[in-house]
This record gives structure tokens, sequence and C-alpha cells, in this order.
């Protein structure tokens, strides 16, 4: 009996995986506390409009944010609040261009990225924080 039991359970298991590892669904913004609305505010408008992942990974940003240098934490919400401020046109050009970023070999990806990093570095705002990274 106990070993029926267990192949009916391995078998809806496989037959359901997503019932069983559904995760929660993600807070509304009113639902988060009070660092997190503070730290993601540039995204305040567009928060209803993310999907449950989208909103589980800013989330996740969130909480590496008080552990990130001054300059990181300046980054990450100057390019919050450019992301905000883009069309939906504009922002699923970007998430295409993304995806086919991540479809390239590790050292073109590298060599993609040490550009951006030069251009970012050779024109930085005048607002940017001084630190030595």
């Amino acid at each position: 009996m106990a070993a029926r039991l267990a192949r009916i359970i391995v078998a809806l298991a496989l037959l359901f995986p997503a019932v069983l590892t559904a995760a929660p669904p993600a807070p509304e913004w009113r639902q988060l506390n009070e660092e997190q609305r503070e730290i993601l505010a540039p995204l305040k408008n567009e928060w209803a409009g993310f999907d449950d992942p989208r909103k589980r990974k800013w989330l996740e940003i969130a909480e590496r944010y008080p552990n990130m240098s001054l300059y990181d934490q300046w980054k990450l919400k100057q390019r919050m609040q450019e992301w905000a401020k883009l069309t939906p046109q504009q922002r699923e050009e970007a998430r295409e261009r993304y995806k086919e970023f991540e479809q390239l070999p590790p050292e073109r990806k590298e060599t993609v990225r040490q550009q951006y990093e030069t251009k970012q570095m050779s024109n930085p705002p005048a607002t940017a924080p001084v630190t030595n990274k």
C-alpha cells in the first residue's frame, strides 16, 4: 500500500511539477516594506505592470542593494530611472537586445561589456558619487 502511494505521488509530481514548485504571487507595491519601496522608488509607477518573475528579480536586487558600494547603488538608481522613462516599445527593444547579447559567446560578451564600460567611464555624469570603487 505504501509503495503504491509513493508511486502515485511520484507520478503526480512528474505530471504536475509546476503545482509543486509554484511560487507565491509577488507582492503588490503597497505590500513592499519601506526599505524596498525606497530602493525601488523609480519603478513605482511601473510595478503593477510587471509580471511576477520581474517583480521577484527586482526584489532580489533590492535585497542586495544595501551591500553595494555607493557608486553601484547610484548606478542602479540611474538605470532604474532611465528604464522608467522608456516607452513600452523602447523597453521591448532593450529586452530584445539583451536576449541577443545573452546568445553571444562568452568572449564576445566580455568584449561588448568592456566597450560599454569604457564608453560609460569616458563620459561620467556630473552627479556620480566620488568613490574609489
